[in-house]
């Protein structure tokens, strides 16, 4: 009823259009694509100078902010993380989100692995803290099996930080050739991503400056204007059409 009735619906990507189209049988017409863009904090934190490292990170590390949702994957990073030690043993994962969820599984996967020492738990982290976290980090390494599209991929970019993410649903579509891509459900290609990124200096660098310059096309002046064509096409046309 809600797509019926609507005059236009925005998604946030191409393959969240096609999905919302297969799903529902919304009219086409009325089915706008607007990328997301990254929020104020990150933009500002982009054009200042790089703070200090907090004294609790590690001086290398990948991170991994998300919430200990099953979908958001964290017992195939650990695995991964694990089998990556024997090649890099000071291999080590920053993980932030809130002690919830399936929070206490991802625990014990690591204190059963002997990982203890190679994973960081963060807790919940505001909004001020994020950006220090990811100019720090070796890269972001996003193995969510959700979409179609995530912030923090963008963050990243935006940031400088070299990012791994997802070859599923619009996560392509986001990062371009800006990121390396990995399959979420393959252990083995997820632990092969990771041993690339600490190992090959010059990709990282290859990644962080594409993300840079593909940040600016997600910027909230683009954004805006894209808003502004799509609106400037829904009331050009005849009411009810």
């Amino acid at each position: 009823r809600l797509l019926r009735n609507s005059r236009a619906v925005l998604v946030d990507s191409e393959v969240g259009r096609t999905q919302l189209l297969e799903s529902y049988g919304a009219d086409p017409s009325r089915v706008h694509v607007l990328p997301p863009t990254v929020p104020p904090h990150i933009r500002r934190a982009a054009r200042a100078p790089l703070e200090p490292a907090p004294r609790y990170l590690p001086s290398k590390y990948f991170f991994y902010p998300a919430q200990f949702w099953r979908h958001k994957n964290h017992s195939r990073l650990i695995e991964a993380l694990r089998r990556c030690l024997s090649a890099a043993p000071d291999m080590t994962l920053v993980l932030a989100g809130s002690a919830k969820n399936a929070f206490g599984d991802v625990v014990r996967q690591v204190e059963r692995a002997g990982l203890s020492d190679r994973v960081r738990f963060l807790g919940f982290v505001p909004d001020a803290e994020m950006a220090t976290l990811y100019r720090h980090a070796r890269a972001l390494v996003f193995p969510s099996l959700f979409g179609p599209t995530n912030l923090p991929p963008l963050e990243a970019q935006a940031l400088g930080c070299p990012v791994a993410c997802s070859n599923i649903y619009a996560m392509p579509e986001q990062v371009g050739d800006a990121a390396l891509l990995f399959d979420p459900r393959s252990v083995d290609d997820l632990a092969h991503a990771m041993l690339r990124l600490w190992t090959d200096d010059a990709l990282c660098e290859s990644l962080a400056a594409r993300g840079r310059h593909r940040s600016t096309s997600s910027a909230p002046e683009r954004q805006t204007s894209r808003l502004a064509d799509i609106l400037n096409t829904v009331y050009s046309r005849p009411t009810g059409r």
